[in-house]
């Protein structure tokens, strides 16, 4: 997987933060976090603390790894991460793409979260994010439509040069309902 595209490439569109702030407020508030477990365990601290903490952070480091802007051009994507540098994806480098939505019929909200499943190229850390997304142990990325500018047109985007699968949440039926 080549580092960035072409020289000539233009990017076709900016998929930004809705709220920039997102940049220092998500990794300053892991590590806010991290330490508030710290300082909790620090005094009676044992093996099994220490491997605990080394999971959180783990966990902690690879959510950061998988939250990301991008931008479109024409061989693919730059996707430009929280924690590391931006790099770009060629098309043939994305697996899938897996759209899961749920809509409430009362109040008609839909939420939708997307996992950008890549071969390789991006880091290890971006795998934990994968099993959690059913998308194996392969490197991902996840979206959501309230945190990206124009997520439709991104998606529309992802729809012309990859796989995409939509799953949609079944409903459960209470026991009032039934």
């Amino acid at each position: 997987m080549t580092k960035y595209p072409s020289p000539e490439s233009e990017a076709l569109s900016h998929h930004r933060f809705t709220r920039p702030g997102i940049r220092f407020w998500l990794p300053v508030t892991m590590a806010l976090l991290l330490l508030m477990c710290i300082a909790l365990l620090i005094r009676n601290i044992r093996p099994l603390e220490i491997l605990a903490l080394i999971f959180l952070l783990y966990l902690a480091v690879s959510t950061l790894m998988s939250v990301c802007e991008i931008t479109i051009v024409t061989e693919g994507m730059l996707v430009d991460r929280l924690l590391m540098p931006e790099r770009f994806v060629p098309w043939n480098a994305i697996d899938r793409v897996t759209v899961y939505s749920s809509q409430d019929e009362q109040t008609d909200a839909t939420i939708e979260v997307t996992s950008i499943s890549i071969y390789e190229g991006l880091s290890p850390l971006n795998r934990l994010p994968g099993l959690a997304y059913g998308q194996g142990s392969r490197q991902t990325i996840i979206i959501t439509s309230d945190a990206l500018e124009d997520y439709q047109t991104l998606l529309e985007t992802l729809e012309q040069h990859c796989t995409v699968i939509r799953r949609h949440a079944r409903r459960r039926v209470t026991d009032h309902e039934a």
